[in-house]
């Protein structure tokens, strides 16, 4: 159990329990369950000593502490040094960023020791994981460091490169995957740029991590090549960057691209107000937008929101607020745009599977912009969406959303998204247009 559940009380259960005062021995036998806390343990068959802390668990064994689990088999476990050792395991790290199997496995607090095995993340776990890494000697430190011998990475069964000795950071802006995997083709299809492929990759350039080079690339039917590459600078006052890159609009329907270069940007982190929930964050950015050779010109932009974490104002109920001001100033045609805006967001669980979602905002626009890129489509909208969860793969939604001004319908949607493991795929039927859209997206493969 972990160091911080030793003062909750430890409550065990089983079919046979033998315990023996003089010397201390305890053998329990037949569905086992031993629970401290947050953790639980589910075994079979359980010897050792209360007064020594010293357990053997012979055969197969569950453990789960929070929200991640560990099965292992012919586990000893050492109560008073927090330590144990397993000839196989499998699970999670106590982090949960790392999915890992194999033998020779021992812990020790939040540590994990593999003689031999396999490494990957949470959404590529199967008999044989889409991508992952296997070495001996492995070395996992919670959410900061991997290590290994002999390390080769994998994608299914092929054998991508291999490394003597391996060593990874994990945790905080650290990319927990190796760049040579995420580089990798990765296929997708979304309705602005049709089918295509594309991937990523994250370089530290100091030893802190403070200054990363992040880049990634899409090439795609409609779209064609899109790359990106930012120089970003992380400190505890926000993260400055410097961009190329080649974007598509969020807050417009049409499939609009725009090229930035050179672009500045700032990010503030978020500021909170004392122990209310309440944050305020920040940016600023300056560059050149290329929409096409007609709609070209310097931007600048300033952007403020505030809003808070989720409000719980009643059971299975959460609250989202916002408000914020944006201004942009455009070499093009000298225009200027200033935007105010509010909104909401709440949803209520109604069923373990099923909840439904109501949302308001509006955005206050005055002046104009003359790039198609960043108009906004539905600048005063409310709607509703009701999900079901028939099995834990699907969900299916039907959302209606209308002009809050004219009481005009402006949606009349049914989606259906399916989990395929390492992917997800989304199909939309939009009633009023007559339209289908799917997008098929790898998750972090």
């Amino acid at each position: 159990m972990a160091a911080t559940e030793q003062q909750e009380p430890l409550q065990l259960q089983a079919d046979t329990i033998a315990i023996r005062d003089g010397d201390g021995y305890m053998m329990s036998r037949g569905n086992i369950e031993i629970s401290q806390g947050a953790n639980r343990i589910e075994a079979d068959y359980l010897r050792g000593n209360r007064y020594t802390g010293k357990y053997d668990f012979p055969g197969k064994m569950m453990y789960t502490y929070g929200t991640s689990l560990m099965k292992s088999t012919d586990v000893t476990y050492d109560r008073r040094r927090q330590e144990g050792a397993a000839t196989q395991a499998e699970g999670y790290d106590p982090s949960g960023l790392i999915y890992f199997r194999g033998t020779g496995v021992s812990v020790h607090g939040d540590t994990i020791l593999l003689k031999k095995g396999l490494l990957t993340t949470p959404h590529a776990v199967a008999d044989v994981p889409d991508y992952y890494v296997t070495g001996d000697n492995i070395i996992v430190k919670k959410g900061q460091k991997i290590t290994m011998d002999n390390a080769r990475f994998w994608v299914k069964h092929s054998c991508v490169f291999s490394y003597g000795h391996y060593e990874k950071k994990i945790g905080g802006n650290q990319q927990s995957v190796p760049w040579a995997v995420t580089l990798f083709p990765k296929p997708s299809h979304t309705e602005k740029g049709g089918w295509g492929f594309g991937g990523y990759a994250n370089f530290a350039l100091n030893e802190a991590g403070t200054w990363r080079l992040e880049s990634q690339y899409r090439w795609s039917v409609r779209s064609h090549f899109a790359p990106s590459v930012k120089l970003s600078h992380y400190s505890p006052w926000g993260r400055l960057r410097f961009a190329y890159s080649k974007e598509t609009s969020d807050n417009n329907e049409d499939p609009i691209w725009i090229t930035k270069f050179p672009e500045w940007e700032y990010q503030s982190p978020k500021v909170y107000l004392g122990n209310t929930g309440v944050f305020f964050s920040a940016n600023a950015s300056w560059g050149n937008w290329r929409e096409s050779a007609a709609r070209t010109g310097r931007h600048s932009g300033v952007h403020g929101i505030i809003s808070h974490v989720p409000w719980q104002p009643w059971p299975k109920a959460q609250i989202q607020a916002y408000a914020g001001y944006r201004q942009d100033w455009y070499a093009l045609e000298q225009a200027q745009r200033r935007d105010t805006y509010m909104g909401v967001v709440v949803t209520q669980r109604i069923h373990p599977q099923a909840w439904v979602t109501g949302w308001y905002k509006r955005h206050r626009i005055t002046g104009y912009t003359p790039y198609r890129f960043d108009r906004i489509a539905h600048p005063r909208q409310s709607g509703i969406s009701f999900a079901y969860a028939p099995h834990k793969k699907d969900v299916l939604m039907y959302t209606l959303a209308r002009n809050s001004d004219t009481g005009a319908l402006d949606a009349r949607i049914y989606t259906w998204i399916h989990d395929l493991h390492a992917a997800i795929m989304r199909v939309t039927y939009k009633q009023l247009e007559g339209h289908w859209e799917v997008l098929f997206k790898t998750k972090d493969f």
